[in-house]
C-alpha cells in the first residue's frame, strides 16, 4: 500500500469535560506566565494593601474596577488598571468607567 491510500483509525472520542479542564489549565498557566500583568483577588488585595475580605466587599459593592471573568469562579484584574485607579483616587466602579480611558493614558 502506498502512503496516499493508507488511512488511520479515528481517534478516541473527546470528552467535553476533559477538554474544558485542559483549556482552564492552559489559561491558568498563561496567567501564571504573565503574573505581572493580571492579579487574582488575593494579588489585587495585596496590591492595594487591604485584606482579602475587604477586597471582596469592595468588589461586591462596586468600589473596584470591573474584573475580567476567566470562568464563572475565576476573576482577575489588570495590574496596570489598578495602578491607574489608585492614582485617580480609587473612585467607585461607576465613576471609574467614565474616567478610565483618560486615567489609563496618564498612568
Amino acid at each position: 500500500m502506498d502512503e496516499a491510500t493508507t488511512t488511520t483509525a479515528p481517534g478516541p472520542a473527546t470528552d467535553p469535560a476533559a477538554e474544558t479542564l485542559a483549556l482552564l489549565r492552559e489559561i491558568r498557566d498563561r496567567l501564571a506566565d504573565n503574573a505581572g500583568e493580571v492579579l487574582d483577588p488575593e494579588g489585587a488585595a495585596r496590591f492595594v494593601h487591604v485584606a482579602l475580605g475587604t477586597w471582596h466587599r469592595l468588589h461586591l459593592a462596586g468600589m473596584t474596577p470591573k474584573a475580567a471573568y476567566i470562568s464563572d469562579r475565576c476573576l482577575v484584574w489588570s495590574r496596570r488598571e489598578l495602578h491607574a485607579w489608585i492614582l485617580a483616587g480609587a473612585p467607585s466602579r461607576r465613576k471609574w468607567e467614565t474616567q478610565r480611558d483618560s486615567a489609563m493614558k496618564r498612568a
